[in-house]
């Protein structure tokens, strides 16, 4: 598997393993999907795809495809698609989080690709659901411009955008669209 940075690799490691002991101790995905791939963590649903891809040997593109494979029945089609998506998404934003991570500018955020990560130009059911809403989240997480003492704790706005040798307005946007969003 792949090595991560990021602070969420321990909740990834753990799913994996958790994943991978209880299908070997079951032989059965239906188990696996309803007991340990949980909706609201995205980590869960990222190993439990690279999980399958290492199993069957195979890029996992669908729900459709996922459910041919696993032939699981305890999961909606509906909810294959998300797992597939949230998984997808997941990858994508550990990328980021770990250029981050590693020093990356702005402009290295913009230029990975959602297409790389098997993500359309928009997507749904995730945090955010297109490239620009992806590179929000990365610098709110990273920043902590979602808690409420981040704005206390942490590098001003203007400080966050030269940092990042970001446009102050897209520091501001992400901070807004944030805000925004838990409002609604």
């Amino acid at each position: 598997m792949k090595k991560r940075e990021h602070r969420e690799y321990k909740y990834y490691k753990k799913a994996l393993d958790n994943i991978k002991a209880l299908y070997e101790s079951s032989n059965s995905w239906d188990k696996v999907i309803t007991t340990e791939v949980y909706k609201d963590s995205y980590s869960n649903q990222e190993a439990f795809l690279d999980y399958l891809e290492e199993v069957y040997k195979t890029k996992i593109d669908s729900g459709k495809q996922l459910q041919k494979l696993t032939g699981i029945t305890e999961e909606t089609l509906e909810g294959l698609e998300e797992t597939v998506t949230r998984a997808k998404f997941s990858r994508y934003s550990d990328k980021l989080q770990d250029l981050l991570i590693g020093g990356a500018k702005y402009k290295d955020l913009l230029a990975v690709k959602p297409k790389d990560y098997g993500l359309p130009k928009t997507w749904s059911n995730c945090l955010a659901s297109n490239k620009e809403e992806a590179v929000y989240w990365t610098i709110l997480l990273e920043y902590y411009l979602n808690e409420s003492t981040g704005l206390t704790t942490f590098p001003s706005i203007r400080k966050i955008a030269e940092d990042l040798e970001a446009p102050y307005s897209e520091i501001l946007n992400a901070f807004n669209y944030y805000h925004n969003k838990e409002i609604k």
